[in-house]
């Protein structure tokens, strides 16, 4: 039977039920009709299948996070993980994998920074294409995430990106429409956040008017899991499923709605056709029933993390070729990847300090600070691995930050190291310079207490073989090539957006000027620029040329190799539109040049990369006048320098506005997206957080969360708002008890005791 035909054997009920997910994590069946079920489960690092009633999740390869692929600046690197990852799933039974996240990384403090990919638009596109086409030739579905403007993580549930539309499509919306239009992920997963006022599951002029008929979209839109406002009107608005599973809440709401005339028939038919598309695609993909070559995915993890690696400073100490000493307690217990959803449990882990002793290598150790987390202080400690720096020929000194401290549901509130790793630095550093420090971090953190060491490695979270991958480039194995995807600033308060970040109406009023646009433009000094990363070679550019021709450009020249070590190197082409002077990155490409050799390399791009957005006319448009190209190995170290006068270009006018900013008045103190932090100065919010609280530790005790689930949900529950519950208890907590529960607490002495059993029925999300 075709899908047309199901449709028309469907009943009402059996259309609104298939428009949500069965529990957490998959799709209803309907055995009458022969519509079979489809599991899902979370990425991006790997896969992170954790079944009801387990512990962990089932063993599956932790791959580096996508905050250190992007260094790599190598899409066809992203499409052997994605592969890899897309082999694991079939083997466990995973049919459609909730990654990658595409969204820009606007501040250093962003708590998810460590999945997503770049500041940049064109490289956070390519690197999310080139990861879903490399999970999709497994014949398992990639979810492209979180559309859109989802670039904090406080507030996630009510916040409100306020943004014009030139910032959104020349920054935000881009690395979207790369994915989207170059990759054609299964499903496209909308965002929490409101986006001018308007939820993001039900904003019809993303999902439909941009989504679909701007980019050609004819995918599946599913919701974040628990991110639905209004159901009725995400249909309207294009959003076709809902996760996880609301049955006894929002079908009947989508039944209603259809027999009053709210929500057409028509509107229906097509989200549950789009369903049973994708349901019936990823199906026919039968998972395997072989295991997935553990060692050889091990063995990608490992090329992955060192052809990412960032090599930030380096003197002349590396490659090391005498054993150091190793300092810091990172070296034995890494910080290899971050907590949340995106958690994996790996099927294997390694270290520095075993691969040291692997290869043969004895050196002296010391912690450095005290387990049970990195603010443990200790003085004996410090003074140990103080008299080993200075006793020592060459230190590694491995700093970073804690698991806990990066993850899901919250940001970060600095990007300080700790005191005592800050401590630990400035003391080994001074006793003996020759120290190489690696740092394992998931975004940004400040290096001043290391600006005297020899030599700088950041290794993000490298995965599950992160360990052996920093051996390969510590000692010469491995030549590094990572170029930054970020810029890293000099101090917090440098970043365009610190005034705005983190709030609950999040104003973009930076605009375009984020990341090393804005630093370049105003020629600010910073840590490190946009692209920067070191070989152990050295590079020459040679005979640069630039072509204009059919509305785009072409940039050519030779890469040289000029040194003695085989190693790889990154051309990367910034370009700005006539009568501006922000220049963008428009393209880049990645050669291994072996000593002397050089290689022709040639880079074309679109008008379109470097246009700006016309809200006059609604479409894209390039100036007339003179074009400025800069060839190359970062946003700051230009070679070459090309002018080509460019006539004016005018892209396809567009006819789906975005909506502008929304302002909604309530004439009662509380409503249903009031907060849980919201209430805290009534005795119904103080009685609501003390509960949830206790539930959530008595949840640890019992070991049905982990520590850095604890840590995620003590972190959310204040920004919780009250619909959520309705969703979460599966109807338990009714609408109609939500209704009671505002009305009590508008009224200046509540009952006690009938609010102490309205909340019986709340639990944590």
């Amino acid at each position: 039977m075709n899908i047309a035909d199901i449709l028309r054997e469907l009943t009402l009920g059996e259309k609104a039920s298939l428009c949500s997910g069965e529990g957490s994590w998959d799709t209803k069946d309907l055995s009458r009709l022969n519509i079979p079920s489809i599991h899902m489960t979370d990425g991006p690092c790997g896969v992170r299948n954790q079944k009801r009633g387990q512990s962990k999740a089932d063993p599956a390869t932790c791959f580096p996070a996508p905050c250190l692929l992007a260094c790599s600046f190598d899409p066809e690197l992203l499409a052997m993980v994605g592969s890899a990852i897309g082999e694991e799933c079939r083997a466990i039974g995973v049919h459609l994998l909730l990654a990658p996240g595409v969204n820009l990384k606007r501040s250093p403090l962003g708590g998810r920074n460590f999945e997503y990919f770049s500041e940049d638009p064109l490289l956070a596109g390519m690197c999310a294409a080139g990861y879903i086409r490399g999970v999709q030739t497994q014949g398992v579905g990639a979810v492209l995430k979180h559309f859109a403007l989802n670039n904090q993580e406080n507030w996630r549930l009510v916040s409100n990106s306020i943004v014009d539309e030139a910032t959104m499509r020349e920054l935000y919306l881009r690395p979207f429409e790369i994915a989207v239009k170059s990759a054609k992920p299964a499903a496209v997963m909308t965002s929490y956040n409101r986006v001018n006022g308007i939820y993001a599951s039900e904003h019809s002029a993303l999902l439909t008017g941009v989504l679909r008929d701007e980019w050609g979209y004819e995918g599946l839109v599913v919701s974040d899991w628990g991110a639905v406002n209004d159901r009725v009107a995400g249909l309207r608005a294009g959003m076709d499923f809902e996760m996880p599973g609301s049955a006894a809440v929002n079908d009947p709401r989508i039944l209603k709605a259809v027999q009053t005339g709210e929500l057409s028939s028509a509107t229906l038919d097509t989200a549950v056709e789009r369903i049973l598309t994708l349901v019936e695609r990823l199906s026919q993909s039968a998972p395997c029933t072989k295991q997935f070559d553990i060692n050889a995915h091990h063995a990608l993890a490992r090329r992955a993390a060192a052809e990412s690696v960032v090599l930030l400073e380096n003197n002349g100490l590396l490659p090391l070729s005498k054993t150091p000493a190793i300092i810091g307690r990172l070296a034995e217990e890494p910080h290899f990847q971050g907590s949340g959803s995106a958690h994996v449990n790996p099927t294997e882990q390694d270290n520095f300090l075993a691969a040291c002793h692997q290869a043969g290598l004895v050196p002296s150790y010391a912690p450095g600070w005290a387990s049970g987390g990195h603010e443990a202080e200790n003085p004996a400690l410090l003074r140990q691995a103080t008299e080993l720096a200075r006793n020592s020929e060459s230190v590694v000194l491995f700093l970073g930050t804690e698991a806990s401290d990066e993850s899901e549901g919250f940001d970060r509130k600095d990007f300080q190291l700790s005191n005592a790793q800050q401590q630990l630095a400035r003391a080994v550093i001074e006793a003996n310079r020759n120290t190489v420090v690696v740092v394992q971090a998931g975004g940004v953190v400040d290096l001043a207490c290391a600006e005297d060491a020899s030599a700088i490695l950041y290794a993000y979270l490298s995965g599950q073989a992160g360990g052996t991958a920093l051996y390969d480039l510590i000692f010469g194995e491995v030549s590094p090539s990572g170029k930054l995807p970020e810029t890293f600033p000099l101090r917090l308060e440098d970043t365009p957006c610190y005034d705005s970040f983190g709030l609950r109406d999040t104003f973009y009023t930076e605009k375009t000027a984020m990341g090393y646009r804005y630093y370049n433009a105003v020629n600010k000094n910073v840590r490190w620029p946009f692209g920067h990363g070191l070989t152990y070679s050295d590079f020459e550019l040679k005979d640069v040329t630039a072509i204009t021709q059919n509305a785009s450009i072409t940039v050519s020249g030779v890469l040289q190799n000029i040194g003695n070590t085989m190693a790889a190197q990154t051309v990367q082409v910034y370009a700005s539109e006539p009568g501006t002077e922000v220049h963008a990155l428009c393209g880049f490409i990645k050669l291994k040049l072996r000593p002397n050799e050089k290689r022709t390399f040639s880079v074309t791009f679109p008008y379109r990369q470097m246009a700006h957005w016309d809200e006059v006319a609604h479409c894209f448009a390039l100036n007339t006048g003179n074009c400025h190209i800069q060839v190359g190995f970062s946003s700051r170290d230009i070679r070459h320098t090309c002018t080509l006068y460019c006539e004016s270009w005018s892209g396809e006018q567009l006819s789906a506005a975005l909506a502008p900013p929304e302002t909604r008045t309530t004439n009662t103190r509380f409503h249903s997206n009031s907060t849980v932090q919201d209430l805290l100065d009534t005795d119904i919010g103080k009685m609501l957080f003390s509960k949830l609280s206790k539930e959530l530790e008595e949840e640890r005790k019992r070991g049905e969360i982990d520590d850095n689930f604890y840590h995620m949900y003590l972190a959310q529950i204040r920004q919780y708002p009250l619909r959520t519950f309705v969703l979460a208890t599966h109807g338990k907590f009714t609408w109609h008890m939500l209704s009671k529960l505002l009305a009590l607490l508008d009224e200046p002495s509540p009952d006690m005791n009938e609010a102490a059993t309205l909340l019986q029925t709340i639990r944590v999300i």
